[in-house]
């Protein structure tokens, strides 16, 4: 549960978590990271991303993706930018024990910036764009540090594109809860579907976008109870976290006893300066 004294700038800020709960945040983060890695590692190829290339991670968070990169592309060098020093010193963490040298981690807003324009030849973001209040802003000032023919590739989800089957009877309830609480706190739940319109309106060219879908039934269910869905109540007051917790009891237990499905498409777009 986060804290009641700040507002977010955004539908999500890691340092508003209470200690306690950015542990248990900060592991379901290495983990959420580190799903479909080498499906990650083919999308981003197929992007256009060479080795030999500057890369910036927009939202590194515990730099998971981006040491993958720098041990994959020995020869590019790889730079990740996120607000929070707590997760910065848990990605330079992660790239010292994975003995890479060619990543960097640094505090950066995208917003209000240091960094040079025209400096990366490929820029990524994973889950950020659904979190921003003004996303073509957002864009605009990421193609700002793109070199002429630079790469923006985007990955993100739309909570309407995700089910599961069966349910308990207030699942339905809680998830319009869920994003409704998002779209308070500036955030857009329906993101994903949004990408490629997105990147249009900020100037890009060559738009493509793409769907994965992710399916599975006992196994994923579980892994989402444990890794996703907590994340999704911490912006709801207390009463509403608590209620909100019981349901997911009540899906543990059903997927325990008769098994549940899930499904879930991801929406992946990239865009040329």
């Amino acid at each position: 549960m986060k804290t009641d004294s700040a507002t977010p700038a955004n539908s999500y800020d890691f340092d508003l978590f209470r200690k306690g709960d950015r542990d248990e945040e900060l592991r379901r983060l290495d983990n959420r990271a580190s799903a479909r890695i080498d499906k990650f590692l083919e999308n981003i190829g197929a992007a256009g991303f060479r080795d030999e290339m500057l890369l910036l991670e927009v939202g590194s968070g515990t730099g998971r993706r981006i040491v993958e990169l720098a041990k994959k592309f020995s020869k590019s060098t790889f730079v990740g930018i996120d607000t929070s020093d707590e997760l910065l010193c848990h990605a330079r963490d992660a790239a010292k024990k994975a003995t890479v040298d060619n990543v960097s981690f640094v505090k950066e807003d995208i917003h209000m910036t240091t960094l040079s324009p025209e400096s990366f030849d490929f820029v990524y973001a994973r889950l950020v764009i659904q979190h921003m209040p003004s996303p073509v802003e957002t864009l605009k000032k990421i193609r700002e540090l793109l070199k002429p023919g630079g790469v923006l590739y985007l990955e993100d989800t739309d909570r309407d594109w995700m089910k599961i089957y069966p349910a308990p009877e207030n699942w339905d309830d809680v998830y319009k809860k869920v994003k409704a609480v998002q779209k308070k706190n500036g955030g857009d739940p329906n993101s994903g579907t949004k990408l490629a319109a997105h990147l249009s309106a900020a100037g890009f060219r060559n738009v493509c976008s793409s769907l994965e879908p992710v399916t599975g039934g006992r196994e994923l269910v579980a892994d989402w109870l444990q890794n996703y869905a907590p994340t999704f109540f911490t912006n709801m007051d207390a009463p509403e976290n608590e209620r909100s917790h019981q349901v997911l009891n009540e899906i543990k237990e059903m997927n325990l006893k008769v098994g549940i499905y899930f499904y879930q498409v991801w929406f992946h777009a990239f865009g040329v300066k």
